[in-house]
């Protein structure tokens, strides 16, 4: 997202802009700038708009608009909470590894070479996000899985917490505690 919005800038401050050599289409900048202007006059005397140049405050605010689009990497593709499965879009900044990213979801659909409709679902204006965020932007998607053994070499109770989202784990914390009230019963069964 920021990316999109240095380019954004970057053109803006532009006095002549040549739309092919940027590979920029034309109708969408001035469908953007119309959209920009139209919220500003709509939301005059309602809310003051003001720009500080505070990147982190771009992205927390967009994060907070797409939290239905949060998607976890599962192998090649990325899963949301409702099951959907996309790809990254090719023309993405962020790096395909990416463990969490949020994105805007589309669906491009088209014909094979034997007449068949396929279609393609994948993520664009993506936004790589970290499991802390995550876990302030959707604290209710979070499911988190508790296992207890005791450590021998450490003599303690070793408390593994595996914290899921889209049914992937997205984290985990190991945990010691020798006062634990299972700490005689998991030595026995060791």
């Amino acid at each position: 997202m920021l990316a999109e919005l240095d380019v954004w800038n970057s053109i803006n401050k532009m006095g002549y802009i040549d739309f092919k050599k940027l590979g920029i289409k034309k109708k969408s900048f001035f469908k953007i700038k119309e959209h920009i202007q139209k919220l500003k006059e709509t939301l005059y005397g309602i809310v003051e708009i003001t720009n500080n140049d505070d990147r982190e405050a771009v992205v927390k605010s967009c994060l907070c608009g797409l939290v239905s689009h949060i998607y976890v990497r599962n192998y090649d593709k990325y899963h949301s909470e409702d099951g959907t499965a996309v790809q990254l879009d090719r023309n993405s900044c962020v790096s395909n590894y990416s463990q969490l990213i949020v994105g805007i979801p589309k669906t491009i659909e088209f014909k094979n070479r034997y007449g068949w409709t396929n279609s393609l679902s994948l993520v664009s204006f993506a936004s790589k996000i970290d499991v802390n965020t995550l876990f302030v932007l959707v604290p209710n998607s979070i499911t988190e899985e508790t296992s207890l053994r005791y450590s021998r070499s450490m003599d303690t109770v070793e408390i593994t917490i595996r914290r899921s989202f889209a049914g992937i784990v997205v984290d985990t914390e190991i945990k010691y505690d020798n006062t634990h009230p299972q700490y005689a019963e998991l030595k026995a069964k060791y």
